[in-house]
């Protein structure tokens, strides 16, 4: 007798899948017992490596977890059932936010079960190179950005003490929906969503002045809710006011700290440029890249790729500006480094705005720590200038925040 939904996802350790499964799962599981799994097959892999080149020294890994996948019925089921799902344009990002990776039963090689949604992305290559080439781009792009394939199961490594894996299926969907793209050092997100609680304005000489708007402040001038700054008393809302003739508002310095005294703003001489929620172009670092290190000119020649793409593929979009959500968008960075490393020219190119921080992300993205809120500091490795920096900021008791930066 045949498992039932629920009975399958048990046996392969996923505690969580959406109800709409239901109603895929019985043609799923017919389709299953006509033809096989497609994705367990090492073809499969062969083709896609010779369409895209996306999977580098990882791909006799993928080879044998699908080999070892078509070994498992149970799992071979689901990652057909998976892929079903994944493959329904509409309901995709809805199917993910209810989905956990299975979990490796006992007796079962790990491995397998930890490559199990990566087998998974596969399947969506060919729509995800469709929608990159849909916007332009070159085969280039294409291969470069597929490239995910690789860097997802590095930073699974880089989490798990260098065990492969693979667990940022969601993440990679913004490169599948064609939202996402690695162009020459950096990772490019068009049609993103400004979140910073600030406006910002620029003058006709192009300098730019951030007010805090909507935004929550302890009394010391930062984000209430942050590491060091939880304590409610004296905390108030910052929001810019408009007149027939001014904006007027609390400025934030350049350390990301809301000053008290409001500033006037002459509707004449000070354009709004950007506000929460307007659609920009958000820039992600990833930690490690084809294209060499995060040097002045490899930014600037990305940021020039970028504002061609911009013309020629997302006309259709009105990008108000640029910015990026990180821990390197800390000015704090400029003064452990020095003004002359990579990270504190990329810093500097950037207006800062606060937000609600842990001061955490370090750990993970320096470190390697998977639990960053539970991290012995005095045990931080200090094998590089920035570990060395970064321990020692922290042991005096100090944080790095993760920030918004804004350019235009």
């Amino acid at each position: 007798m045949k498992k039932t939904l629920s009975e399958l996802c048990a046996a392969v350790g996923c505690s969580k899948y959406p109800q709409r499964w239901e109603s895929i799962y019985q043609s799923s599981m017919d389709d299953f017992d006509k033809n096989g799994c497609l994705y367990c097959k090492e073809e499969f892999y062969d083709e896609m490596k010779a369409k895209y080149d996306c999977f580098g020294e990882f791909f006799e890994l993928y080879k044998e977890c699908a080999k070892n996948t078509a070994k498992d019925e149970d799992l071979a089921r689901f990652l057909k059932l998976l892929c079903d799902a994944l493959g329904d344009d509409e309901n995709r990002h809805s199917d993910l936010k209810e989905f956990s990776r299975p979990k490796c039963p006992e007796g079962k090689d790990l491995l397998t079960y930890d490559m199990c949604t990566g087998l998974a992305l596969c399947s969506l290559l060919d729509k995800g190179a469709a929608n990159i080439r849909k916007r332009g781009f070159d085969q280039k792009t294409v291969s470069e950005t597929l490239y995910l394939a690789v860097g997802a199961v590095k930073s699974f490594m880089r989490t798990h003490e260098g065990r492969k894996g693979f667990d940022l299926l969601n993440w990679c969907m913004l490169y599948i929906n064609g939202e996402l793209f690695l162009i020459d050092r950096l990772e490019i997100q068009f049609n993103a969503t400004f979140g910073a609680r600030a406006m910002v304005f620029e003058n006709k000489e192009g300098t730019l002045i951030a007010l805090a708007h909507q935004l929550m402040l302890h009394r010391d001038g930062f984000a209430l809710g942050s590491a060091g700054f939880t304590d409610e008393e004296g905390s108030y809302e910052a929001n810019v006011e408009e007149t027939e003739d001014y904006y007027v508002g609390q400025p934030i310095d350049e350390y990301g700290y809301v000053l008290r005294e409001k500033i006037l703003l002459d509707k004449k001489q000070w354009t709004l440029k950007m506000k929460k929620g307007d659609k920009a172009v958000s820039i992600h670092i990833p930690p490690s890249s084809k294209n060499g290190p995060l040097t002045p000119e490899a930014v600037d020649t990305t940021l020039e790729h970028t504002r061609q793409v911009l013309k020629k593929a997302f006309d259709d979009v009105d990008h108000k500006g640029f910015f990026c959500h990180s821990w390197l968008m800390d000015p704090k960075l400029c003064d452990l480094l020095g003004e002359d490393s990579n990270i504190s020219k990329f810093n500097m190119r950037y207006t800062k705005i606060p937000c609600v921080s842990k001061g955490t992300a370090v750990f993970n993205f320096i470190f390697n720590q998977t639990n960053p809120d539970e991290v012995d500091i005095k045990a931080l490795p200090e094998n590089t200038k920035l570990e060395r920096a970064l321990k020692k900021h922290y042991l005096d008791g100090n944080v790095i925040y993760e920030m918004y930066g804004v350019f235009f």
